[in-house]
């Protein structure tokens, strides 16, 4: 595959002068270590939440990674700690004010502040260090405070294939364009004569947001979403979430407005022969090809009193941005956020959505925040 690149646009007026390709090669494990500070021999208590991978443990991701940090170093242990995301919110943060609370966690865990007092303070080398490692596109300021970006989710658009082909519907055969995407929606509903819902989505801005980028992001097209709302019917409007997401995971959908969670799931459930054929469609566009980055996952270091620790967080913050932790992305189906290629040998719809030409947005983006009504 060709690498990924990110491409990162200031605000609505000047996002051309920012469309230079971005060309990254592959970064692998290679930390400056501190020879003037003797090696941590001791713990580090790591804490993480469930991820829906295609395949294997919930918690495979960070779990292999530990392991295979620890082979580096014969003295240093690594304790997992499994927490379930509908973990009591005050029990959470009770530990993370107990002398047994983590040395990394998760920074979406419900019930944590990523402003809390404690979290590791870098200096301003190994900060550019760091970021040195990542894409482009994550703008990631923490300031002087060790939070690493690891992984990120993105918004796009699935398509039942096994529903179109029983009313009769073929699948397109090119990049649909925004009038092109609303006749294929058309020609659902005509097709399916009220036998299926035409087009699906949760009540959530991630989903929503991409359709305002179809002329580009210096363009914000607010009108399109508006039009698209006629294809979903009354009673679909009228779902929660978890109806909506039923009903088109269980075939009563033709087209959903998704994330990567929402393949994963779909993959599983076809690796247990319990799900429908489905393809992975782009956010259309009159311009070049885009993707949204709605969701990115970052991991928390806490500062310790013992400096051979601090150092060994360091050490590990790096190795979350090498290749070597990196390339687990793709078990879990999400996209990196360090500038590595990855050869995606098990799930190809991954090389798609790091394809080199794509044009990439992220929730993170000043005229994003400015759409959200954000500070």
């Amino acid at each position: 595959m060709k690498p990924f690149r990110y491409i990162i646009a200031a605000a609505f007026m000047c996002l051309t002068a920012f469309l230079g390709m971005y060309l990254y090669g592959a970064v692998s494990f290679n930390e400056k270590q501190n020879d003037t500070i003797e090696e941590y021999k001791g713990v580090i208590k790591v804490w993480d939440i469930a991820t829906t991978t295609i395949k294997g443990s919930k918690y495979s991701f960070m779990n292999t990674i530990l392991s295979e940090f620890c082979e580096n170093y014969s003295n240093l242990r690594l304790e997992f700690y499994k927490i379930p995301s509908t973990s009591d919110e005050q029990a959470i943060e009770e530990s993370l004010q107990s002398a047994s609370g983590p040395d990394v966690i998760r920074s979406d865990i419900k019930g944590y502040d990523t402003t809390n007092d404690g979290v590791l303070l870098i200096s301003d080398e190994f900060k550019q260090e760091l970021n040195s490692y990542y894409n482009s596109a994550i703008k990631n300021d923490y300031g002087n405070q060790l939070i690493v970006d690891v992984h990120c989710n993105a918004s796009v658009i699935l398509v039942n294939k096994d529903l179109l082909d029983d009313i009769g519907v073929d699948m397109p055969a090119e990049k649909l364009d925004p009038d092109g995407f609303i006749s294929f929606l058309e020609t659902i509903q005509e097709k399916s004569e009220g036998k299926c819902n035409t087009l699906g989505m949760r009540n959530d801005n991630k989903y929503i947001i991409p359709f305002y980028f179809i002329n580009g992001a210096e363009n914000p097209d607010y009108e399109y979403f508006d039009r698209l709302c006629s294809f979903i019917s009354d009673e679909t409007i009228e779902q929660n979430d978890a109806d909506a997401v039923y009903s088109f995971y269980n075939g009563q959908t033709a087209v959903f407005c998704a994330d990567l969670n929402d393949v994963n799931y779909l993959l599983r459930k076809q690796m247990n022969s319990d799900g429908f054929d489905f393809e992975i469609m782009l956010y259309p566009s009159n311009t070049d090809d885009f993707i949204y980055i709605n969701e990115i996952t970052s991991y928390v270091f806490y500062e310790s009193s013992n400096e051979a620790k601090n150092e060994m967080l360091r050490r590990f913050a790096l190795y979350l941005l090498g290749y070597e932790a990196q390339k687990y992305t793709e078990n879990i189906g999400m996209l990196p956020c360090a500038s590595v290629d990855i050869d995606y040998k098990l799930y190809g719809h991954l090389d798609k959505l790091t394809d080199s030409n794509l044009i990439v947005y992220t929730c993170r983006d000043e005229f994003v925040k400015g759409i959200m009504g954000e500070d």
